[in-house]
């Protein structure tokens, strides 16, 4: 065998260990290499559910502050029931002192299965206190409410 020809044949086996050295190297990721530390604040709010007539109602507060207007994600999940209907319809908010607040939806419109997206109203919220959600006719359920204490954080 002719030197270049023994040259280049160790050069394609050294590049090809190389090559299959960094392919079969472990991936390190941050977890891995170290740990990292991440304060997640606790939600201020908790998520509540309401089942019946075959649909899931989840609402979590996004807003829920003096002086701010209150928002909620909303989601609605089924199987078996057409969730057709107007969000800002059936919605309804008030506080402990009767004031009623208006909703405007953004998010998937009525059909389907499943439907998700943030109701926020006006007007601001006045001052701590409670709010109730209420939505009317959902899936032959007269009434869902939903309660809330709004802190001052």
């Amino acid at each position: 065998m002719k030197p270049i020809t023994k040259f280049l044949l160790v050069l394609i086996v050294i590049v090809t260990a190389v090559l299959l050295l960094e392919i079969l190297r472990p991936i390190q990721t941050p977890s891995s290499a170290s740990t990292i530390n991440i304060n997640t604040p606790t939600p201020l709010y908790e998520t509540k559910e309401n089942e019946g007539g075959n649909v899931t109602v989840s609402v979590t507060p996004l807003t829920l502050r003096p002086g701010f207007p209150p928002s909620l994600d909303i989601a609605f999940e089924t199987h078996s029931v057409d969730l057709a209907f107007d969000i800002e319809q059936i919605a309804t908010m008030r506080d402990e002192t009767g004031t009623v607040y208006t909703p405007v939806w953004q998010g998937s419109p009525p059909s389907g299965h499943h439907r998700s997206g943030t109701l926020r109203f006006t007007p601001d919220l006045p001052r701590p206190g409670a709010v109730t959600l209420t939505l009317s006719d959902v899936a032959g359920i007269a009434e869902r409410s939903f309660n809330w204490e709004v802190k001052n954080p």
